[in-house]
């Protein structure tokens, strides 16, 4: 079974070590997650691939085929960067009202057999 693990990005620190605190499996890979969705293409110095295409649509108007522009972005840009999980469905839910998206992904981790599938939920929020 494998065991990923990051750095905190809290930068709290562990009790004991007083190192920098470090998280494991499913909220490392959660994090990385993240990161990749909420980094615009291009925004990234050197490496202008890295990221999503998540916040080109946000300013789109809110309806079945701009949800699913935005699940795709997410999937396309997890299956690039995030190796560590397999995708198994990403449902996009919108709140008008608030300006917002949500994506909540369903995945699970490769190479963990006891973890099962995981699920995260991100939201997108379009500022002006």
């Amino acid at each position: 079974m494998a065991v990923y693990s990051d750095i905190s990005l809290s930068f709290s620190k562990h009790p004991v070590t007083n190192d920098i605190g470090k998280i494991t499996n499913v909220s490392a890979i959660t994090n990385a997650m993240r990161n990749i969705l909420t980094t615009r293409l291009g925004e990234r110095p050197f490496e202008p691939d890295y990221g999503s295409r998540i916040y080109d649509s946000l300013f789109e108007l809110i309806d079945a085929i701009s949800l699913d522009s935005l699940a795709s972005a997410a999937r396309e840009a997890l299956e690039f960067w995030e190796p560590r999980i397999e995708i198994l469905r990403i449902v996009p839910e919108a709140n008008p009202d608030a300006n917002e998206v949500q994506l909540i992904i369903e995945f699970y981790i490769v190479g963990a057999v006891s973890e099962g599938a995981q699920e995260a939920s991100f939201v997108f929020t379009s500022t002006r």
